[in-house]
C-alpha cells in the first residue's frame, strides 16, 4: 500500500493526508512506512534463518538492492553485517 492508497482510504486528500499523519505520528507517512520495514527486517535478521533476499521481500521491498541500499542507509551497515553483528552466537 503506498501513501496515495491510504489517502484514498481515509477519504483525504494526499496533501491532508501528510499532514495530519505528520500531526499524529510526527514523521511523514513514507518515513514512517519505511522504518517499520527496516525494524521488522531488523528483527528478521536476528531471529530467523531467512535469506537476506527473503527478508527483504517479505518487509515490503521488491528488489534486494534496493532493500540493502535502504537498511545501509537507517541502519549504517549492511543486511549481512548486521545478522552478524547481532546474532547471539
Amino acid at each position: 500500500i503506498n501513501t496515495e492508497q491510504l489517502a484514498f482510504l481515509c477519504d483525504m486528500s494526499l496533501s491532508t493526508f501528510k499532514r495530519e499523519f505528520k500531526k499524529s505520528f510526527g514523521e511523514a507517512p513514507a518515513t514512517y512506512i519505511r522504518q517499520r520495514k527496516i525494524e521488522k527486517a531488523q528483527r528478521l535478521l536476528t531471529t530467523t534463518d531467512m535469506r537476506i533476499q527473503e527478508v527483504g521481500y517479505h518487509t515490503g521491498f521488491n528488489e534486494l538492492s534496493s532493500f540493502s541500499h535502504t537498511f545501509q542507509k537507517v541502519i549504517g551497515q549492511s543486511p549481512s553485517d548486521y545478522r552478524v553483528n547481532h546474532t547471539s552466537k
